[in-house]
């Protein structure tokens, strides 16, 4: 289908017995004669930082990315926008199942709350200071792009709502809505871009041991934005190292809690998968559809043979 609207109405109208619909149609989710299947995907979502652009030289200073994390209400996304479809996230491990979530993170640990004005305060000691209602230090001014995935109401609701709650910092957020291909190319020219958020982060595959290296390590194929931690490297690096499983699993521990203090990227909430293993999405069935829920997989696998009808 080239829209949710068609695909919403092939399951209104029983053409298809599975699929999905986007959040800004979950008011017309009760189908007659069709059920909806929550799960999370395996992976995390994030607003990516680019730490390449001369434009974008704050973003190495950790009070400013605890800041701007300071600024995203995740249970209220959750709530507002995803309709209590999605788990909060507050690390580079996914929370559901939490099957390698650390024990501090899985006590319910969040090292940022939302607090705006918390976060303005951990600005100002840090000696930024508001000019024309802007933070600025040294020459540097809290004032960004973000580009995010269009198309997507709960994508521009979050971007939105974002924007507004840095603007209590001193933080100015211009928002620029792109096609999704567009963010996402990008990604390789350090001087096009400042902030991206594509709607959803990254997907444990295939292996799905989450330890990220490719992404968050220095020099790592898909650490496009630049980000570079030698604290952070070394952890991963032991995430890798082949010792018995209680060992590597504190490794993979220790890299988590790591992540999480120093904020590479932004947290966002996970929201639900679709069967197809695509993020922001409810997946909904027949009635008539026997062993979908019981064989849905995070990891984005399908189990038809699993199905009857």
């Amino acid at each position: 289908f080239t829209t949710s609207d068609a695909e919403y109405n092939a399951l209104a109208t029983g053409e298809v017995q599975i699929g999905y619909i986007p959040f800004h149609l979950f008011q017309k989710r009760h189908i007659p004669g069709y059920k909806i299947a929550f799960f999370p995907s395996w992976g995390i979502t994030f607003i990516e930082l680019n730490y390449k652009n001369p434009a974008t030289q704050a973003f190495h200073s950790l009070a400013v990315r605890q800041a701007l994390q300071m600024a995203i209400d995740q249970p209220a996304y959750i709530r507002a926008f995803y309709h209590g479809q999605a788990i909060p996230q507050y690390g580079p491990v996914p929370y559901a199942p939490p099957t390698y979530l650390s024990p501090k993170l899985k006590a319910g640990y969040i090292p940022y709350p939302y607090d705006p004005a918390k976060g303005k305060a951990l600005l100002e000691a840090h000696g930024w200071h508001l000019v024309d209602g802007v933070m600025e230090k040294n020459g540097m001014r809290l004032d960004f792009t973000l580009d995010y995935a269009s198309g997507s109401l709960s994508n521009q609701q979050i971007a939105e709502a974002f924007a507004a709650a840095a603007a209590q910092e001193g933080i100015r957020i211009h928002l620029k809505p792109e096609p999704f291909d567009t963010i996402f190319g990008n990604l390789g020219s350090p001087n096009v871009w400042e902030m991206a958020f594509y709607g959803n982060g990254w997907t444990y595959l295939p292996d799905f041991y989450p330890s990220n290296g490719g992404l968050f390590g220095t020099g790592g194929g898909s650490n496009l934005q630049g980000f570079s931690d030698p604290k952070a490297d070394r952890l991963i690096a032991a995430t890798h190292a082949f010792t018995p499983k209680a060992q590597s699993l504190r490794a993979l521990w220790a890299y988590q809690d790591y992540l999480a203090q120093v904020v590479p990227d932004l947290w966002l909430p996970e929201a639900a998968g679709a069967w197809t293993g695509a993020t922001g999405a409810i997946t909904e069935y027949s009635e008539l559809l026997h062993g979908v829920q019981e064989h849905l997989n995070p990891t984005g696998v399908i189990s038809p043979q699993y199905w009857s009808y």
